[in-house]
């Protein structure tokens, strides 16, 4: 079972959802939230924490993943409203690019960078039944927490698998950017809310 550590250069913990909560029983270790959120209530995966911004269920587990980039485990998250999901702070307030794979079950799904809980930065996505790969970055301020929650609008359902938070995208990322940007002759470099999609052989 894969340790909860931030890998390198990566400062989430868990970042692959790979290590469930050790209070929860397998095999999809399932937990949930029916109240407005008080902090820290834990998801299915270590280190992350369920919040509710809106009176319903949030629901989530473990499940093997099928993400083409991924391994171990991804998280499967319900909710029954808008803007819920998700969460993690991230140590030394440093953080200004995140990203994450999300394959969208039904509703529309947001990436969020944040700083003292407020949105600085979001990505989001209303594809359905494919993986994507999301990126948010706020290149001139830092944050300090990322969310991967139901947009603003409607309820969802989706897996994660593959967060990333630091401060420069992680090298995938970075090839994939350096290869669209020669295409676009570096035109337009700016506030980066991306979104990259997979089918089934890989990269659409």
């Amino acid at each position: 079972m894969a340790c909860s550590a931030a890998q390198a250069g990566n400062l989430l913990l868990n970042a692959g959802f790979d290590t469930p909560q050790a209070s929860l029983s397998p095999p999809n270790y399932p937990t949930s939230l029916s109240v407005l959120s008080p902090p820290g209530v834990p998801s299915s995966a270590a280190d992350w924490s369920i919040w509710n911004n809106t009176l319903t269920t949030t629901s989530t587990e473990l499940l093997p993943s099928t993400d083409p980039t991924g391994g171990g485990f991804m998280a499967h998250v319900t909710s029954g409203a808008y803007e819920n999901g998700l969460y993690q702070f991230i140590a030394a307030d440093s953080v200004d690019f995140v990203s994450v794979d999300v394959f969208l079950l039904s509703g529309t799904f947001e990436l969020g960078l944040g700083r003292n809980g407020f949105y600085e930065s979001t990505a989001k996505t209303s594809t359905l039944d494919r993986w994507v790969h999301l990126t948010a970055s706020i290149p001139t301020t830092i944050g300090d927490e990322i969310f991967l929650y139901s947009t603003n609008t409607a309820a969802a359902e989706f897996y994660v698998d593959n967060a990333y938070a630091g401060t420069v995208p992680e090298a995938s990322t970075w090839a994939m950017m350096l290869a669209g940007f020669a295409g676009l002759g570096f035109a337009g470099w700016r506030r980066s809310q991306q979104a990259r999609v997979y089918g089934d052989t890989g990269l659409l």
